[in-house]
């Protein structure tokens, strides 16, 4: 019964969170670089989204993907599945560092998950 709870709240938000992209969020897309790492491009909005193509990443169910993704999330942001796009979305608590440039975002970011994302193939 937990896990039937659990998914349905996986796709509730996982559907909010598509909903909110389709709703005028702007969303600029990021890539791994070639150590697994997350890099947000110079200059962005900070307080934007950011969209990770997955579709390299051969999970067995959405439910999986949702699962994985849910454990990269970290103090300061937060990655939510999107199952239906083969992407996640990674959300960063910008407010909370408002100082802080791409720099020391794109090191934060690879003290948090340098080559997470190479670990499942």
């Amino acid at each position: 019964m937990k896990t039937l709870i659990f998914t349905l709240v996986c796709f509730v938000l996982s559907g909010i969170t598509s909903i909110n992209l389709a709703y005028g969020q702007e969303v600029q897309s990021i890539a791994l670089t070639k150590k697994g790492e997350l890099r947000i491009p110079a200059e962005s909005d900070l307080g934007q989204s950011f969209r990770l193509d997955l579709s390299h990443m051969e999970f067995k169910t959405d439910l999986e993907m949702i699962e994985y993704i849910r454990t990269k999330s970290g103090d300061l942001h937060l990655m939510r599945a999107v199952p239906h796009e083969k992407a996640a979305i990674l959300y960063l608590k910008a407010n909370e560092r408002p100082d802080w440039t791409d720099v020391e975002w794109n090191d934060y970011l690879k003290n948090q998950q340098q080559a997470e994302f190479n670990n499942k193939k």
